[in-house]
């Protein structure tokens, strides 16, 4: 759950004793007037927007949206506050429960984004847009940039915390979550190249506290909720996973449920340096390049999944995810995976 502050508003109430007949004179000589302060109080919680293509903001007051350097997009609190928007631009710091970053042609274009209150523990990017150009395809040996983002690059920065996957190419409706560890504020950078390309993104940056339900564990870079869902590998879309990748991807074990099954679709994931095996593969000793660990199982590599994965004795909702940073011509062309689960209550 988002951290949320409270705004209070303090309305004053005046009303006039006013007597009939002969006291009246009195009443008002005296003047009884009586003053009676009401409280209001709200939650600066997420709200929607009226006139914006964004689908949240913040509630706040208008002078505090104001102050905060946001802009104000229709009312929420049954109209005491405003909903508050933070767009975000490069070279700026922000601490708000919800942040937007947009294109800009800037480049570096960085921002920090600081926890708005000590039980913040994540931030979660959520990559509405995210088309930068595309990893790097010189497959030639003597220079090891196959499938690495050369050109234009995403990194994020937390002190303290293991490094983070760079992303380029098209990203478009996946997240990360960021932990804050021993630290209080995260950077974020977009780097763009010179070569032409139709890039842009548009994102939104939402605090979490822990405990919650909706917060990973810690070291889960990815987080998955529901009984059932699609997970896919960084820049599946353009036809080939990123270089140099090493990082968890967790799914939450919903109420009443203690297995789960994993099934690919598209499995294409190189094994050590050479041809592509056309099947599947296991194992540390096969999968030392590129591989998917799963719970139970282990190392998985090669272009085929095995079937239906189980995890029969828990829920083993943890995967983690490893490539190399040497990306040869023999592994061009590894799409990278797009996997299904669903989890089962048999038994449990």
């Amino acid at each position: 759950m988002s951290y949320s502050k409270y705004t209070f508003c303090t309305f004053i109430i005046i009303s006039f004793h006013l007597s009939i007949g002969e006291s009246w004179r009195n009443e008002t000589r005296s003047g009884k007037i009586f003053s009676i302060f009401t409280l209001v109080r709200f939650e600066n919680n997420a709200c929607v927007p009226n006139s914006n293509s964004l689908s949240s903001g913040t509630c706040y007051l208008s002078d505090e949206c104001t102050q905060k350097g946001g802009e104000a997009s229709g009312t929420c609190a049954e109209g005491f506050g405003v909903c508050c928007l933070f767009l975000a631009e490069c070279g700026k710091t922000y601490s708000q429960n919800v942040t937007y970053w947009r294109t800009s042609t800037t480049s570096p274009c960085s921002i920090k984004v600081c926890k708005c209150d000590p039980s913040v523990c994540f931030v979660r990017l959520d990559m509405t847009r995210l088309d930068l150009y595309p990893p790097n395809t010189d497959t030639s040996s003597s220079t090891n940039v196959a499938s690495q983002c050369t050109t234009d690059v995403m990194t994020i920065s937390s002190p303290g915390v293991p490094p983070l996957p760079k992303l380029c190419g098209r990203n478009n409706g996946y997240h990360m979550y960021v932990e804050l560890s021993g630290t209080d504020c995260i950077d974020v950078a977009i780097i763009q190249g010179s070569t032409s390309y139709s890039r842009g993104w548009e994102m939104t940056l939402t605090q979490h506290s822990c405990p919650s339900a909706s917060t990973p564990p810690s070291g889960c870079v990815q987080y998955y909720t529901g009984v059932s869902g699609t997970i896919e590998s960084f820049n599946y879309a353009l036809g080939s996973h990123l270089a140099d990748l090493d990082y968890k991807i967790c799914v939450r074990r919903e109420r009443g449920y203690c297995k789960i099954s994993w099934l690919a679709p598209t499995y294409s994931i190189s094994g050590k340096v050479g041809i592509l095996s056309p099947a599947k593969l296991t194992g540390e000793t096969t999968c030392t390049t590129d591989y998917l660990i799963f719970p139970d199982t282990g190392r998985i590599c090669g272009s085929q999944f095995p079937g239906t994965l189980p995890s029969p004795s828990q829920l083993g909702g943890t995967i983690v995810v490893h490539t190399d940073s040497t990306e040869v011509s023999a592994e061009t062309g590894t799409k990278g995976f797009s996997l299904s689960y669903i989890q089962d209550n048999t038994g449990c």
